[in-house]
């Protein structure tokens, strides 16, 4: 495997950040970072806190407090996020097996927003525990 300059920096800086320990200002870094890599206009990392019953954004790059807030409260019980959850894979938005363009998370979030595209994962631990979601939306398709 061979790697860009950049990608050796982008992964150095990775690791210095997981060394550090749970931040959230580092995670809107690490967010920052994968940019270049993933090329998305905004991205959000949301995870279930057991404890709480309860979704927590953890980072945000790119998208307004809204569309933030709509991944942490709302989308999790939507129809789409169930369906990413029990699929366990990471989804396209022309990839679903429904039409998402016609969704209310399309609809009234993203589309009004100028996102076209965009890719929704379930975060999962080693032994399946769901974790949480990874969000990340472009502009273009």
């Amino acid at each position: 495997m061979h790697c860009s300059i950049e990608q050796l920096e982008v992964a150095g800086q990775l690791g210095q950040l997981a060394g550090a320990g749970p931040d959230a200002g580092q995670s809107d870094h690490v967010l920052e970072l994968l940019q270049p890599a993933c090329r998305y206009e905004a991205a959000s990392l949301v995870l279930w806190d057991a404890a709480q019953g309860s979704h927590v954004g953890l980072a945000n790059h790119g998208y307004d407090d809204d569309m933030h807030r709509y991944f942490v409260d709302e989308f999790p019980s939507t129809v789409a996020s169930l369906r990413i959850q029990s699929g366990r894979v990471p989804l396209r938005i022309d990839d679903a097996p429904f039409d998402f363009r016609e969704s209310e998370t399309y609809l009234e979030y993203l589309q009004p927003r100028g996102y076209l595209d965009g890719l929704t994962a379930a975060l999962f631990v080693d032994g399946g525990q769901y974790v949480g979601m990874f969000h990340m939306s472009s502009r273009g398709r």
